[in-house]
Parts: structure tokens; sequence; C-alpha cells
């Protein structure tokens, strides 16, 4: 069974000073989002890497959206893991790397740079049944 892949926000609280305070560097790769930008790496897996880039747009408000400002990159192949973004892949190593996003994602959350996103229960439609 594949791992769950938690969702986050940035936090409410966050500063330049705190980024830098929690291992963020300024620039960073992705043309998705413009610079003023902070990165931060972690290693999740033998070479798989967690890539991570918080924007400041131009009304300094902090742009991160945990699809889009995240990465899991294989190193090996200088491209994203491609299981990690799939439902149709299972493996011990994914579940690994999941195990290691989630953690690494988590202490972030335990230092203020992020926060949980809430999961929004699916709403199935009802079998109506006469009577």
């Amino acid at each position: 069974m594949k791992s769950s892949i938690k969702r986050y926000l940035l936090n409410d609280d966050i500063s330049i000073e705190k980024l830098k305070e929690n291992g963020f560097k300024e620039g960073g790769f992705m043309r998705e989002i413009k610079p003023p930008k902070y990165y931060f790496n972690r290693n999740l897996y033998s070479d798989i890497d967690l890539h991570i880039e918080i924007g400041i747009n131009q009304d300094n408000t902090y742009y991160f959206d945990d699809i889009n400002s995240v990465i899991v990159i294989d190193n090996s192949f200088c491209q994203p893991y491609y299981p990690f973004y799939t439902d149709d892949m299972k493996s011990s190593v994914l579940d690994e790397v999941i195990k290691a996003y989630n953690e690494v994602m988590n202490d972030l959350v335990k230092k203020g740079i992020l926060k949980h996103k809430q999961q929004k229960k699916t709403n199935y439609s009802k079998k109506l049944i006469k009577k």
C-alpha cells in the first residue's frame, strides 16, 4: 500500500530571517517562481532529494504551494522522481521516500515555516433506497 503524502501550507508568521535560520538560501532554479526566492534542499533517500522554493511577491507576500513549490528529484536522471507523482506505483523505496518527505515537512511545521493543510473529505453520493 502506498504511504500517504501529506499536504502543507506556508505558515502565516513567516519571514526571511526565519527561512534563513532554518536552512533556506537565497536563489533557486524553478522558473515558475520568480525572484526573489529562497530554496531548501534535503536528501530523502539515496539519490532522491527534496527541493522547496518560497517566492516573495511584489507586494511582499510570500508564495508557496506544496504542488508547484516542491519537487522530489531523482538525481540519477536529473528528473522528478516519477513514482512520487503517480497513484499507480507502489514500492518499498517509494514508501521510504514518502516517509522521509513527511518527516522533513513536519520538521518545517515544528520550526514554524509550514503548517498542515486540512484535507477535505470526499463527499460520495449516496444511493437512494426506494421504500
